[in-house]
């Protein structure tokens, strides 16, 4: 009895042992330099995208400190496509801006936010999440903003991606992922029988949720409705349980999205709707839709109530007759009826309302703090009903609506005394401080903006005039970099920013740079955002103090190129980019000309032939007339680079100002004969009439 396990067992050891599959964890520790820290691992949705067809997610870098101290407070926020910040980069996202929003007010805290916001994802892979985050790790709160992919997402009911119908049949599946045999199996099978994952074509949508819809007329309280209503409350019910037994706050957030100015995706007639309905009701449609236009609208809203009467489930009806109860301006009838239209609505892609109220009752039996952010939405939006002015399209939140939920957030925090009793709200900054804090660009806005055009462009928006262009927001540069991250994909927004940012660095102007670097930085701080930020206040250094005279700016630039290098070289101490330019820096003043030396041998030890780390070191040595190390230098440079002329007249001056003059009149006539070098013709001269005179 004890063999069979016993071989399942060395077979799970040696699927361990050659890493099958490779680290699906959450995160992943990685030591960079001084720097221990988890790393959001790129391959983790492998866990719950790896059907066949199927292009899977990646989630934005993330990382935080391997060690926590009694300082710090650290905050893991959950979610799908919103939590993410679609369609902004990261930096744009609530779980960014709440950040910036806790540090400011706690500035002697250390805050870390981690947005663990996944696209297309359901409940069923926040629970997973959150089993992984609680027992790894250390948390000390989680906020869940979760529930508009519960139909479609992946391993939702509707979804192609449904692997089983029972919740604790799934609940265990994600579980057993950890076995690197079950992992093995589970690849198998989808290789021998899994079926690939096609746009089907009825719906013109290459996103990825339009992929993944498979049922898509739901009708209102239908089997797989409540079916999917039933599963998404034990999910967040086990979530509340997790966390108390892990001793750790959660935070769970209702869900908001746009009633006022966008209509229902689809509309379907009710089971009751029979053919002899069909004239009447198409009567009062047509007459309400006459006096809707030319602004009749008690007419309107009489006549679409009489065809709520013969059907009371179709979602567009109550959609423009919430529009005629706005117009007239009965604003919580319109309310109602927006509502309704919601949740008649036959294509899922937004919760419906009774989501809201689920997760209001789980909070309340379970103490977790409940964030009522359609209440916040409600409070700031005209006459109380969420539109455009907060959210782009259906769900997905524009930059103030983001600002908004993680405004409302804090404040929660604040409430259930979360970090420490007291706030001192006293240190908050304006919402213009904390947008601008994003460091989103107009390359940024322009993306988003594209990108919300091609989404709406796709099944399940309805289709758009031919005729109908893109409307640019920037200029031509910016709508071209936008189409070839949009389109193409060829480049990360990390390097269009970076791209975009040289060019303004090559024409000297230095805030357009500096804003196009710092969004990179803002996305990912990677070895070459530090480089590029210090690269340009070097320059602006140079610029300050050369060109200028202005010597206060020129020591503010100064100091932030050191910063952003010193920072950069905790992570990657071996980058020679890194070593080299703080190098450089060092080198403009004469009172750090030791720590200018040692950042050039550095790079001299990285790579032996390093020229220009040559050239700038021996300029040192002279300039601290320390000329046997110069000499030293330049004999194992002139030996790496026999054509480099500038060697030679640095041997000749040197040996110049050593008063040997024949020694000296060789290296520089050799310099001279090899590209005219004028330095060396300057110094020849003086050295020939100093040989002169000596001879006289």
């Amino acid at each position: 009895m004890i063999l069979p396990i016993l071989f399942f067992l060395l077979i799970e050891a040696v699927l361990q042992l050659v890493n099958y599959g490779g680290n699906l964890d959450l995160f992943v520790l990685t030591k960079t330099g001084e720097i221990s820290e988890y790393v959001l691992n790129e391959n983790f949705t492998k866990r719950y995208f790896f059907q066949k067809g199927i292009n899977t997610p990646v989630p934005i870098s993330q990382t935080f400190s391997a060690h926590k101290d009694n300082s710090t407070f650290r905050i893991f926020c959950l979610g799908a496509s919103t939590t993410q910040g679609f369609p902004y980069p990261s930096n744009g996202a609530y779980p960014a801006i709440l950040k910036n929003i806790l540090t400011t007010i706690h500035p002697d805290q250390k805050i870390e936010v981690l947005n663990c916001g996944i696209t297309a994802i359901a409940s069923h892979s926040v629970l997973d999440m959150e089993r992984e985050i609680l027992q790894k790790y250390q948390p000390d709160l989680i906020i869940v903003y979760s529930g508009q992919n519960e139909f479609y997402g992946v391993f939702g009911q509707a979804s192609r991606f449904l692997l089983f119908k029972n919740r604790n049949l799934l609940q265990l599946f994600l579980k057993m992922q950890r076995s690197r045999l079950f992992l093995f199996m589970r690849n198998v099978l989808n290789d021998l029988f899994g079926k690939k994952i096609e746009r089907d074509r009825s719906r013109q949508s290459k996103t990825l949720m339009g992929l993944m819809a498979k049922d898509i007329g739901i009708d209102f309280q239908s089997n797989l409705f409540q079916q999917t209503e039933a599963q998404y409350q034990e999910n967040i019910q086990d979530m509340c349980r997790l966390t108390k037994t892990h001793n750790t706050k959660l935070m769970i957030c209702n869900l908001v999205d746009n009633r006022m100015d966008f209509p229902p995706f689809a509309s379907q007639h009710s089971n009751t709707f029979t053919g002899k309905d069909t004239t009447r009701w198409h009567t009062n449609i047509e007459l309400a839709n006459n006096f809707k236009a030319v602004g009749q609208y008690q007419e309107a809203a009489n006549h679409y109530i009489n065809a709520l009467k013969i059907d009371s489930l179709y979602a567009q009806t109550h959609y423009q007759l919430g529009k005629s109860y706005y117009a007239l301006q009965n604003y919580q009838s319109a309310d109602d009826h927006f509502q309704m239209a919601k949740d008649y609505d036959v294509i899922r892609f937004r919760a419906p309302s009774s989501f809201n109220s689920i997760l209001q009752k789980v909070a309340l039996d379970n103490e977790v703090p409940f964030i009522d952010v359609e209440k916040a939405f409600i409070h700031k939006s005209p006459a109380g009903i969420v539109g455009h002015q907060f959210i782009h399209e259906h769900v997905h939140p524009n930059l103030k609506g983001y600002l908004l939920i993680a405004q409302t957030i804090a404040e929660s925090m604040d409430q259930n005394s979360l970090i420490t009793k007291n706030w001192n709200w006293t240190q908050t900054k304006s919402d213009s401080a904390y947008l601008a804090l994003c460091h989103l660009t107009q390359l940024d806005h322009e993306v988003v903006s594209y990108t919300l055009f091609r989404l709406t462009s796709q099944w399940p928006f309805p289709q758009k005039d031919e005729t109908i262009n893109y409307k640019p927001i920037g200029n031509a540069k910016t709508v071209r970099l936008a189409k070839l991250l949009v389109d193409e994909g060829k480049k990360s927004l990390v390097e269009l920013h970076l791209d975009y940012g040289n060019e303004f660095h090559q024409k000297n102007e230095f805030q357009q740079a500096l804003d196009e670097y710092k969004a990179a930085f803002a996305i990912q701080p990677i070895v070459e955002t530090y480089n590029r930020l210090g690269r340009l206040y070097l320059r602006h250094t140079e610029i300050a103090y050369r060109d200028q005279k202005d010597y206060e700016s020129a020591f503010t630039s100064y100091q932030n190129g050191v910063f952003y290098f010193k920072e950069g070289l905790k992570r990657w101490p071996d980058d020679i980019g890194l070593n080299f330019n703080l190098g450089l820096l060092y080198f403009m003043r004469d009172d750090e000309t030791d720590a200018a030396i040692t950042q050039f041998l550095k790079v001299l030890e990285l790579d032996p032939k390093h020229k220009i780390a040559y050239k700038q070191l021996i300029g040192l040595y002279i300039r601290r007339f320390e000329n046997e190390k110069a000499k030293s230098y330049l004999q194992r440079a002139i030996a790496l680079f026999p054509d480099e002329t500038h060697f030679y007249t640095d041997m000749g001056v040197i040996y110049f100002m050593d008063n040997n003059l024949k020694e000296s009149e060789k290296w520089l006539t050799k310099a001279i004969n090899m590209n005219h070098d004028p330095k060396a013709k300057y110094f020849l001269n003086q050295v020939r009439a100093e040989l002169k005179q000596s001879a006289e």
